[in-house]
């Protein structure tokens, strides 16, 4: 460390020696960068005024404190800058602040700083105005000029404020802004104006809700970095029928028809424009007593995301065309019209918790939508949980409010199965897009159901009980139980041992001692009884509780199932269908292969 400390002090003395060395001349261009020319030091409006008069190319104005300007001066001519910044020029502001004087006069409409001619810089400079001040600061050419005669001007970290009217106008000119900072100004923020314009801008923040605006779309070239929306605004007060340039409509008006681009000031004024079939209410609206709006029969409203259509009491909102209330907007208030016109329109997420994104559906109050399948490498899709509910892929859903599903999987058995095979659907009537194609993989590679003919699962085929105690002998591989004494079950059915394991086992009782009725279709209710003293025979945990209040039919669940229904909807082994739970309903194979792969996660199992 010491011997590289005596390097870098020789290195340094002979840098000195060097410079001490160097002809005067060549010694005071040392150092200098962009500036060639000579530096005048303003930190008076004296000063400035005097450094203005004085400057000529490559010159810099260079300003040493705030300065406070007035445009009482005897013989400054009407609609000029009071700090007009000769061609050639730097004005520098070192950080610091060109003030309008409270004393400024309205009636001589000038500006604070502009430039009129060849091509300026501004930098490092807040200017500061007020409500008599006319611009910020105008860059002005003759209509005349064309091409490289335009004025043409650099804004570097510049702030604009309070103007009365722009903060910046552009007219036939060509301005380019990096860290241009504007608000506060009544009119609003740069004002692309008459001619051929051009306006690039990056790096920036435009406070106003007026951004940008342009009266020769035409002709204008507008690059501005964040805003891309370029909208027509009509209305009263900042909008005149001007383009605009923004990235946000709302902070322009009420009313937004994205067909013909066009914003307006007032709910109330757009739903009159003849060309309107559409419109998109973009801020909170008040129809206030004594005030009436009528929604023509060609028009559609919709309220969108965040906003409130509001109709107080004296009001009066008529809708002869139609209302759409989307997901997060809200119409509070009495509307005259027919009732079916308002349409609530909200959106439905997917969550895919891990695995491959699943695209939301916004649709009308009332739609069915089928619940989409989900993806996930590794894992088994379990179904679609909302409110403790698990709905599976495919199931029917049908959209009364915004909700969010959220996925549910369970770690693929890599030793279960076919191992890392991939399964050969044998099945005609099961496809890779049917929300129970998951779980008849699941029983047809576990071995716990098999097909109802070689190349069909009979997913729409009602479960009858004997299925459902075959399949329950088979997950226990099978064990040896005694005799049975149904006389309605033969000892060569398929079934026979299953129903003797079962009956044996308290899983299944008969419908007496001598009748079991093998070939009965089972009800869900039915189902969730079988599955539920299965899971006591296992000794897992059946303290689960869930909700029957929350589906709509739960008071046709009998008494004798009531137990094992909450168990299953707790345990989330079994689920509503659109709302309901159908207990009497049939129990279908699909049902039936989709539940046992739920149960399967039970306890670790």
């Amino acid at each position: 460390m010491r011997h590289a400390r005596k390097n870098w002090l020789a290195a340094a003395l002979a840098l000195v020696m060097a410079l001490t060395l160097l002809p005067a001349n060549a010694l005071a261009a040392f150092g200098q960068t962009r500036e060639t020319g000579t530096r005048h030091q303003a930190g008076s409006a004296q000063e400035l005024k005097e450094a203005l008069t004085a400057a000529q190319p490559d010159d810099v104005i260079a300003l040493t404190g705030d300065i406070t300007v007035t445009n009482e001066d005897a013989g400054l001519p009407r609609n000029e800058a009071v700090v007009t910044v000769p061609g050639g020029v730097t004005l520098d502001g070192g950080g610091f602040s060109i003030i309008a004087a409270e004393s400024w006069s309205k009636e001589l409409a000038n500006s604070i700083v502009g430039a009129t001619s060849g091509q300026v810089v501004i930098r490092d400079l807040t200017i500061v105005g007020n409500e008599n001040t006319k611009h910020g600061v105008n860059i002005y050419s003759a209509p005349e000029a064309e091409g490289e005669a335009r004025t043409s001007v650099e804004l570097e970290d510049v702030t604009i404020e309070n103007s009365g009217n722009a903060g910046l106008v552009v007219a036939n000119s060509v301005v380019t802004a990096a860290g241009l900072t504007t608000r506060g100004n009544a009119w609003g923020a740069v004002n692309v104006d008459l001619g051929v314009p051009s306006f690039t801008m990056t790096d920036s923040r435009l406070e106003e809700d007026v951004q940008i605006w342009t009266e020769s779309p035409e002709t204008a070239e507008i690059e501005a970095e964040g805003l891309d929306l370029v909208v027509k605004g009509v209305g009263d007060g900042t909008l005149k029928g001007y383009t605009y340039i923004t990235d946000d409509v709302s902070k322009l008006g009420e009313a937004y028809d994205e067909e013909n681009k066009t914003v307006y000031t007032a709910l109330e004024e757009a739903v009159k424009a003849p060309e309107v079939r559409g419109l998109r209410l973009v801020r909170d609206v008040t129809v206030g007593s004594g005030q009436s709006i009528t929604i023509p029969e060609t028009v559609t409203l919709t309220i969108g995301d965040g906003v409130t259509l509001t109709v107080e009491n004296g009001g009066t909102l008529t809708n002869d065309g139609e209302i759409v209330v989307e997901d997060g907007g809200q119409l509070d208030g009495d509307i005259d019209g027919d009732d079916e016109a308002v349409k609530h329109r909200y959106t439905v997420r997917f969550d895919a918790n891990g695995g491959e994104n699943v695209a939301s559906q916004t649709v009308e109050s009332g739609a069915e939508i089928e619940l989409p399948q989900a993806v996930r490498e590794g894992y088994d899709f379990l179904g679609w949980e909302l409110n403790d509910e698990t709905y599976a892929a495919g199931e029917k859903y049908t959209v009364t409010s915004s909700v969010t599903f959220t996925a549910q999987w369970q770690e693929s058995d890599e030793d279960g199965g076919n191992g890392d095979e991939e399964w050969e659907n044998p099945y005609a009537d099961v496809s890779a897009n049917q929300w129970f194609y998951a779980a008849v993989q699941y029983v047809s590679e576990n071995k716990l159901m098999n097909g109802v003919a070689e190349n069909a699962f009979g997913p729409d085929i009602h479960t009858t009980r004997g299925m459902l105690v075959t399949i329950l002998h088979r997950m226990e591989g099978e064990p040896q139980a005694g005799e049975h004494s149904f006389t309605d079950v033969a000892e060569d059915e398929y079934y026979a041992d299953a129903v003797a394991w079962a009956a044996e086992n308290d899983i299944v009782n008969g419908y007496s001692d001598t009748v079991f009725a093998p070939e009965k279709a089972m009800s869900r209710e039915e189902m969730a009884v079988v599955l539920y003293r299965y899971a006591q025979y296992k000794g897992w945990d059946v303290s689960a509780q869930g909700d029957l209040s929350r589906y709509t039919d739960s008071e046709s669940v009998s008494a004798w199932s009531a137990e094992a229904m909450t168990w299953a909807v707790g345990a989330k082994v079994m689920n509503g269908m659109d709302g309901r739970l159908a207990p009497q309903g049939d129990a279908l194979r699909s049902q039936t292969a989709t539940v046992l792969m739920r149960v399967s996660t039970l306890a670790g199992n």
